[in-house]
């Protein structure tokens, strides 16, 4: 796409949506800032660019070859941070602090080089830090809470957990909405939690089908609400959202929660008191935590296997 013609193609898409200007610019720029990329009298960052094609709904593939140094810069530091939140999250020990450390070190480069004045850099930045935590251990989940607010009100400023369908959201904002949800659940508020998720969830299935990374959002919430699901003994409706979370995986080819749907089956049939069934996806799911190599779902798997069923599970299966 060139780059003259970016300001009329986000407008026709703004209009094709229904949308006033107030609307698609919300939490990411001011409106009179929209106004003028619209017009093609301001050049917008490729972080900017991003956000406004992907609240609605576009690929932003069209428009890579904007990106200015800071951009790239900051797009591969987040990339190294991304996968080492991933390293530290597997890993324990002397390793885990060196890794957390090296993620410390880039976010500090990421501020001073990129994040001055730019929300959703900070925002990111806030968002890894509640991950990682103190050297000390993780963050109370009252400080979770305040740092998770704290960062999706840099982008939706008058985001509320009692109004989540009123705002439209980016991925990353979806993501932070999530973790809110999580952080309720770790605290021991589950209904609050499953609140949130439930609110998500509709909020995905109603405006997020247009978006590249629909599925990978709703396959991520449902696996957690089917989970709050299946521990508050309504199995039938943990059943349902994990069939419909195990479709979706198939159809798009996000795979990463399949094995956590077919386990959260196993368990659903079991407490259903359907023992032939239950074995069956207790099976299915141990082999794909084995393709993947994931130590931690295999191990689940087998516990969970022997001590419903008295089920041996092997790699040999």
């Amino acid at each position: 796409m060139e780059k003259m013609l970016i300001g009329a193609y986000i407008r026709q898409k703004r209009e094709d949506r229904g949308w006033s200007q107030e609307v698609l610019c919300d939490g990411i720029c001011s409106r009179s800032n929209l106004s003028r990329i619209e017009n093609d009298t301001q050049a917008p960052s490729f972080t900017l660019l991003n956000k406004l094609f992907e609240k609605l709904g576009q690929p932003s593939r069209q428009f890579l070859m904007l990106m200015d140094r800071d951009s790239i810069v900051g797009e591969n530091l987040k990339k190294r941070i991304r996968n080492d939140s991933v390293l530290y999250q597997e890993t324990e020990g002397e390793e885990r602090a060196l890794i957390r450390e090296r993620i410390l070190k880039d976010l500090k480069k990421l501020g001073t080089e990129c994040g001055k004045d730019n929300c959703f850099i900070q925002q990111f930045i806030l968002n890894t830090q509640v991950t990682v935590g103190r050297s000390t251990g993780p963050y109370s989940c009252e400080e979770r809470l305040d740092m998770l607010l704290k960062a999706i009100r840099l982008t939706v400023p008058r985001f509320s957990l009692k109004q989540i369908g009123r705002f439209r959201y980016s991925t990353e904002e979806m993501t932070l909405i999530n973790q809110i949800a999580r952080t309720y659940a770790r605290s021991g508020n589950r209904k609050k939690s499953m609140d949130i998720s439930r609110r998500l969830l509709q909020y995905i299935e109603e405006n997020g089908q247009g978006l590249d990374k629909y599925a990978r959002q709703f396959t991520l919430v449902a696996h957690n609400y089917a989970i709050d699901l299946g521990l508050e003994k309504r199995y039938e409706e943990a059943e349902r959202l994990a069939r419909r979370g195990w479709d979706i995986c198939v159809t798009s080819g996000e795979y990463q929660f399949l094995a956590g749907f077919i386990a959260i089956l196993a368990e659903c049939r079991y407490y259903l008191g359907d023992l032939e069934e239950s074995a069956k996806y207790y099976r299915k799911a141990y082999t794909l935590y084995s393709i993947t190599e994931d130590a931690r779902g295999m191990e689940t798997m087998r516990r969970e296997a022997k001590e419903h069923l008295g089920l041996e599970l092997s790699d040999q299966l």
